[in-house]
């Protein structure tokens, strides 16, 4: 008779196989014994060879694949999660890779939160695979547009706003008692979920233990596109549950009149910002006095991405 993992880690992927099995390779090193944890991959319709290299790890991970036609992360990661076993579930990105006591971290967490509404928020960093370059730092670092940390309180409970899927286990019973992830949703779906699970009392706790390392570089042009999708989703948001405390958090109201002030100098502010990067070309350290200048470009055009994405929203109905 087997016995019942301790801790399910939930991968949802969609066309990465080499980042999945980056990914699968980090967990195979966890010092947590092998019998403790089970990983559940659920394919979102892949075409890459993912299902077949899913099946060849499971001579190394006790690794359970569910195979779905393509519907986005949010159904993966809920079919994920009613499939654990375990009564923690970690929720984990495919461009993502474990520090060897990732999961072990994790469990000793809720061992000091036991509380059915306490989740934990693991710390991710750049992996030292990639070359760090001045965006990838003030995304970070700075304008912290991705992954704040520098801005999570380390000695009180965190709201729902640290609700980061990638990053965060909670026990299973949370979210088969109280809600799971919108299925519509295919952006800020974390942060929807973590606002309707607060009402229920969820606290998230940051453990800086429970390290992982994102595999994927942040390139200006994606970063802009990621900005304006996320300006389109916080409108979406704003109408899935309208008179909510939620408003305040996702702002945006007045979109279009901050669109309506960006659009004249957006691409001379992309144009300045991309000279910037030339002519500061090179790796760390990022001297703030010195990148002060390119740091309030990029902010500008990131926020004028995110007006832009939210003004078309508006004007969609």
């Amino acid at each position: 008779m087997s016995v019942a993992p301790r801790i399910s880690v939930v991968i949802p992927t969609y066309e990465r196989r080499e980042l999945l099995e980056r990914c699968l390779a980090s967990l195979v090193r966890q010092t947590l014994p092998r019998g403790e944890f089970e990983v559940l991959v659920i394919d979102d319709g892949s075409r890459d060879g993912t299902a077949d290299l899913c099946r060849a790890w499971r001579q190394w991970l006790p690794l359970t694949l569910a195979v779905e036609r393509n519907s986005g992360p949010s159904p993966a990661r809920n079919l994920g999660i009613l499939m654990a076993r375990a009564p923690i579930v970690l929720l984990f990105d495919d461009d993502e890779s474990a520090h060897e006591d990732l999961l072990a971290s994790h469990l000793r967490a809720h061992e000091r939160f036991p509380e059915l509404t306490s989740g934990i928020l693991g710390h991710t960093g750049w992996s030292p695979r990639l070359a760090l370059t001045p965006l990838m730092h003030y995304v970070t670092e700075v304008g912290q547009f991705l992954l704040s940390y520098p801005s999570v309180p380390r000695d009180r409970p965190l709201d729902f706003s640290y609700f980061w899927t990638g990053r965060l286990s909670a026990k299973r019973d949370l979210f088969t008692q109280f809600g799971l992830f919108s299925q519509s949703l295919r952006r800020l779906e974390d942060i929807e979920l973590g606002w309707r699970l607060s009402r229920h009392g969820l606290q998230m706790r940051y453990w800086p233990e429970a390290r992982s390392y994102r595999e994927t570089a942040v390139a200006f042009d994606d970063f802009c596109q990621r900005m304006e999708t996320d300006g389109a989703a916080i409108i979406r948001l704003r109408r899935f549950h309208p008179g909510s405390e939620l408003q305040g958090y996702l702002g945006l109201a007045d979109a279009a009149e901050l669109w309506r002030n960006d659009e004249p100098h957006l691409e001379g502010w992309i144009a300045e910002a991309r000279a910037l990067e030339r002519e500061l070309a090179g790796g760390p350290p990022f001297d703030d006095a010195r990148y002060a200048p390119l740091w309030e470009l990029y902010r500008r055009c990131f926020l004028a991405h995110r007006h832009r994405g939210a003004a078309a929203a508006l004007a969609r109905g």
